[in-house]
């Protein structure tokens, strides 16, 4: 049997989809460019704070602690980041030498700082695409589309759940779409 191409997408869901992709772009362009460059940043920081004590952990003679020092080293240059508290507790339980405890330390407070900061700059890309979406809501109930309306509103809903951790809102194809005014409402957002 042949395969059967997708039915279309309903007028809601392309509504939804133009005004999902714009929120992803401000998304990407208000908050996540200079969060991954304040992390890239951290990680430069923290590479040179590695060197720096795996070179007195050499100096001194502390074998433990310098392999400690190097390993973690070469994690953050793969790319693999900071074993968070509980792994660091668990998985290596007396193990983890002072000095590296002391510089993840100030590693995640310095990540839980630069999420904060994107959290912030997503708050009002949030306000922006849930105004946009109150709109379609609104139109939808006024044409007496109600269950399109519904379809919003829990869109709306789960967005409003997902904004309390600054996490984009699911993706177009799981939810209503969107239209022309209300794309009008998220220009600010996405605009470059």
């Amino acid at each position: 049997l042949p395969e059967s191409a997708p039915p279309p997408a309903s007028e809601l869901d392309q509504r939804h989809s133009a005004l999902d992709s714009g929120f992803q772009a401000a998304v990407e362009r208000d908050a996540n460019a200079a969060f991954k460059a304040s992390m890239a940043a951290l990680d430069k920081l923290y590479l040179g704070a590695l060197d720096r004590a795996l070179a007195a952990a050499t100096s001194g003679g502390k074998l433990e602690e310098a392999i400690a020092l190097r390993e973690e080293k070469q994690r953050i240059e793969k790319g693999e980041g900071v074993p968070s508290e509980v792994d660091e507790s668990t998985q290596a339980p007396g193990k983890v030498p002072d000095t590296l405890k002391t510089l993840r330390k100030t590693y995640r407070s310095t990540t839980a700082q630069h999420e904060a900061t994107k959290a912030k700059a997503m708050q009002p890309l949030y306000d922006k695409y849930d105004q946009a979406l109150a709109a379609v809501q609104t139109e939808l109930t006024k044409a007496q589309k109600l269950d399109d309306a519904m379809r919003v509103k829990a869109l709306r809903e789960q967005i409003l759940a997902a904004r309390g951790g600054a996490a984009a809102p699911p993706a177009a194809a799981n939810g209503p779409a969107p239209t022309s005014q209300p794309n009008a409402a998220l220009a600010g957002a996405s605009a470059p």
